[in-house]
């Protein structure tokens, strides 16, 4: 569920501009206390096979084996990653 809000055009990848787009809304509500260097290492960090996207199966496996992408896209608190 949390990957399909964060794939803004539904083609199944997360592209550099969909993720600045989402953090960008996280950040209007608070949520989010980050930098531009920030951003960019978590962007990096999840797209492990460095195509320039992240994929559903990338998003899943980062965001579920680092707790601090856990905390940061408040996961715990909301629907399940998948």
């Amino acid at each position: 569920w949390l990957f399909d809000l964060y794939d803004i055009n539904g083609n199944g990848e997360i592209s550099s501009d969909e993720f600045v787009a989402i953090v960008e809304c996280l950040k209007e509500v608070g949520t989010l206390h980050f930098n531009v260097k920030k951003m960019s290492d978590i962007y990096n960090k999840l797209d492990t096979s460095k195509d320039g996207v992240i994929t559903k199966d990338e998003f899943v496996i980062g965001v579920t084996s680092h707790p601090e992408l856990m905390d940061l896209f408040n996961c715990r608190q909301i629907l399940p990653v998948l």
